[in-house]
């Protein structure tokens, strides 16, 4: 849930920034002003969002870890949950909020170069993209490359932990064992975060290696970056692919919507049509059985 409105509220400041961008040809001094704070907010608070959509995503896939590693202990329910919760909080926000606010103090100070200041609202609502300046580098795409890379080996371990605790749920008989429960639950929801995983972490691999590409070698071209980019926007159409496209939320929908029983209706109208001497058979048989009971009576 914090994953999922962390990301709406930083796309929600995307969609912002063609409103919020400071003309710097206008002639009025004051509009351009008030359009350069609205810009630099939106900037920050979408810096701030992003960071903390991958920190939840960092926080999914250490749980599910944690998960995994924890079905050889006790089965009763962990009663520290809330506290637990509470240290992924600090976590997540916590650390977007360093970041953020470290961001803002290099940008509005002269203590570090001009090379690693962010620069949002100056140009544009978001970092300088001139081959020379790393403040992106540093604050957005290096603690994200770091948070992925981290995510990569959660999963290899989760992976190889799920490995190890299928063939010993193998060996139980009992399909009741508790122990059975909890890993068909904690593989249910690895799944579900592998996927999620794989719909954020590879598209934004992909987003950032042209920026590394471009920065650290001399080879670049500009297909690259529009395929990384058409990869990227295509989150919401693989996100309907991997959670939505399934053949129970399809019935679901078909139930929701009347056509399933409409369908079943006109299938036993057909079934009727087709054989129109089995409804007079079948009354006949009710018939008879009642005639039967009538005369067995006492």
């Amino acid at each position: 849930m914090c994953h999922c409105a962390s990301l709406f509220m930083a796309y929600l400041c995307l969609s912002l920034i063609p409103w919020t961008t400071p003309d710097i040809t206008s002639i009025q001094e004051s509009r351009y002003t008030t359009s350069k704070i609205f810009c630099t907010s939106i900037g920050f608070a979408m810096l701030f969002f992003f960071l903390s959509a991958f920190c939840w995503l960092n926080v999914m896939c250490f749980d599910i870890w944690r998960t995994f590693g924890s079905l050889h202990g006790s089965i009763s329910r962990s009663q520290n949950h809330n506290k637990r919760f509470l240290l992924y909080c600090l976590y997540a926000w916590g650390l977007s909020m360093s970041i953020t606010i470290l961001a803002i103090i290099t940008d509005k100070t002269d203590y570090l170069p001009t090379s690693m200041r962010p620069n949002i609202g100056t140009k544009n609502c978001w970092f300088d993209y001139w081959q020379s300046n790393y403040s992106e580098l540093i604050f957005f795409r290096g603690p994200i490359a770091i948070q992925l890379t981290l995510n990569v080996i959660f999963f290899i371990l989760t992976a190889e932990k799920c490995s190890k605790v299928k063939a010993e749920i193998s060996r139980v008989v009992d399909p009741q064992d508790p122990r059975s429960k909890r890993f068909h639950s904690a593989k249910i929801r690895f799944i579900m975060n592998m996927k999620l995983f794989v719909v954020m972490g590879i598209s934004w691999i992909a987003e950032m290696l042209p920026l590394f590409i471009q920065k650290y070698s001399n080879f670049y071209k500009e297909e690259i970056f529009y395929a990384a980019d058409i990869l990227n926007s295509l989150q919401g159409l693989l996100i309907f692919i991997l959670f939505v496209m399934k053949r129970r939320v399809y019935q679901a929908l078909k139930k929701r919507l009347g056509l399933e029983s409409r369908k079943s209706t006109s299938s036993q109208g057909t079934s009727m049509l087709q054989d129109p001497f089995k409804m007079r058979k079948s009354a006949s048989n009710s018939t008879l059985t009642s005639s039967v009971n009538v005369s067995g009576a006492p």
